[in-house]
């Protein structure tokens, strides 16, 4: 199984990349991720899903992204397209405190209704604290999105992919001013110049 890929973006659009690793070009579904200009290299946690007819490879720029993805599958009614609808929705950091908090809001994204969203809080609820990231967050994360919590991730995936640590990453977001119209690629800017 593929664990973590890190390599150059040959090509890339709103939900997958090619990365070249060692001359071998992996083609990865990404929870939205939007790859900015300027960012040659990527590091991604892969998760491997194989079915009968196809492997596909799903990639996460934290792994508490890939550890909340693994969790969301094992609920019935959840596929890989859905859990990282979801995610990519979200955050894993949110879907963690919404399912602490048993708010369904903060668990529905396309592909997750509020049937499957309350199946996923009932059925998660005490497997959550295997993730090592409930206990952080049960009282500091919104119970529903920020403005522009999904361009927040990606700003956060991409400090990630530039070799920040977790921590430095939502540090430095934390400290932008992010409204609804900015731009990734103007918010990455403005962090690398913190």
């Amino acid at each position: 199984m593929i664990g973590f890929l890190k390599g150059k973006i040959l090509d890339s659009s709103q939900n997958e990349v090619l990365l070249d690793v060692n001359s071998v070009g992996y083609l990865v579904e990404t929870a939205g991720v939007t790859i900015l200009e300027g960012i040659e290299e990527l590091s991604l946690y892969i998760y491997t899903h194989v079915r009968e007819q196809e492997l596909k490879l799903f990639g996460f720029g934290t792994k508490d992204d890939l550890k909340v993805f693994q969790k969301l599958l094992s609920v019935s009614g959840v596929g890989p397209k859905s859990a990282l609808n979801l995610i990519d929705s979200h955050g894993a950091k949110a879907i963690v405190h919404a399912i602490v908090q048993e708010d369904p809001k903060g668990v529905k994204a396309t592909g997750i209704g509020e049937k499957t969203a309350k199946k996923i809080i009932l059925e998660l609820k005490s497997k959550i604290e295997d993730l090592g990231i409930a206990y952080e967050y049960h009282d500091t994360v919104p119970s529903k999105p920020s403005v522009g919590s999904g361009v927040k991730n990606e700003v956060i995936e991409a400090l990630l992919s530039l070799g920040y640590s977790q921590g430095e990453a939502d540090r430095v977001v934390d400290q932008l001013d992010i409204q609804k119209e900015d731009e990734v690629t103007d918010l990455v800017k403005r962090a690398l110049a913190l």
